[in-house]
């Protein structure tokens, strides 16, 4: 399933997004996603086992990355 979106602020305005979720949009792949999570870097939210970001935080990671 392809979503890339063109610009970062494009994401759709929701609260949070899935690792998949950020992969399909082409913001982080999900292994990367893991890598930044573990260093601390991307900051996520646990619902149970399953894992998110939230918009705010996906925006964030992705200027602080690509500046």
């Amino acid at each position: 399933m392809e979503l890339e979106i063109e610009k970062i602020e494009d994401l759709p305005k929701r609260l949070q997004f899935s690792l998949k979720e950020l992969e399909e949009y082409g913001v982080i792949s999900r292994s990367t996603a893991k890598l930044r999570i573990r260093q601390g870097k991307l900051k996520i939210r646990k619902e149970g086992i399953k894992t998110y970001v939230t918009r705010e935080e996906a925006i964030r990671y992705f200027y602080s990355t690509f500046q």
